[in-house]
């Protein structure tokens, strides 16, 4: 018998619980278990429920990081109170949060976080009207930022040049001809992920937009670029933006996670 097989016997004889002992690793790891067990129950009847908590959380594996930094609801008080017009006022009437569905049916202008954001990853649902507008606007400076286009492809304008498509880091980096969208009217899963200088778009699940911000690919775009006078363009510290492109368009579970 070694020494931790002793210290089990000699508290489950305290207790008057009966104990076996074997020289099995998984019997023994079973009786490590029971052991936790017996001492949260010895724990409530003594009235001390926070000890039995204690021994829970120890007895398993620590949170991953991801559990430990949940994602936070941007629209959590199912008002605008974390929002704002783009000059700090109030958010106009013409954009309207009602049974967990933003939408925009009349003219507003952009709405922003009161919050800023570089380096976060954001998870939202949307889906655009018939020869729709809208757009996702980060790293922000006023109504200048990187933009996760949202557009009807087929019946605005805009579907005619590669880079200003859905999904599309608007204006710098073309989603692929077989991105996996949905018809106009139905509803998209989407992400944005910035991280240091790693630039992603991700629609229905798979990635369709990645860049390094500051390489030699992004120069040469940037240059290209309407955004080419903007020094620093990509690499603010600024607040999410949505949008007014004077179309109808709703969004839903916009979720923002800090990295």
């Amino acid at each position: 018998m070694n020494n931790n097989q002793l210290a089990i016997l000699t508290f489950f004889t305290l207790l008057g619980l009966p104990v076996l002992v074997s020289q099995d690793s998984k019997q023994i790891e079973k009786n490590d278990t029971r052991l936790g067990n017996s001492l949260c129950a010895f724990a409530i009847s003594k009235g001390d429920t926070a000890s039995c908590v204690d021994v829970a959380q120890g007895s398993g594996p620590s949170p991953s990081p991801e559990v430990k930094d949940k994602s936070v609801d941007l629209f959590a008080s199912r008002d605008f109170s974390a929002w704002t017009n783009v000059d700090g006022s109030p958010v106009g009437k013409g954009w309207v949060f009602e049974n967990g569905i933003l939408s925009r049916p009349g003219a507003s202008g952009d709405i922003i976080t009161r919050d800023s954001y570089k380096d976060f990853e954001l998870t939202f649902e949307w889906k655009i009207s018939e020869a729709g507008n809208s757009g996702v606007k980060y790293r922000t400076r006023g109504r200048l930022g990187l933009e996760f286009q949202v557009l009807d492809d087929e019946k605005h304008p805009d579907g005619k040049k590669p880079n200003h498509r859905v999904a599309s880091l608007y204006e710098l980096v073309a989603a692929p001809d077989d991105k996996p969208i949905k018809p106009v009217g139905e509803w998209n899963t989407s992400k944005i992920r910035a991280q240091g200088n790693l630039i992603e778009h991700w629609l229905n699940g798979e990635k369709v937009v990645s860049i390094e911000w500051g390489s030699g690919d992004w120069y040469k775009r940037f240059e290209a670029s309407k955004y080419r006078k903007n020094e620093g363009f990509g690499s603010w510290d600024g607040p999410i933006l949505l949008q007014d492109h004077k179309d109808p368009v709703w969004y839903r579970n916009l979720r923002v996670r800090r990295l």
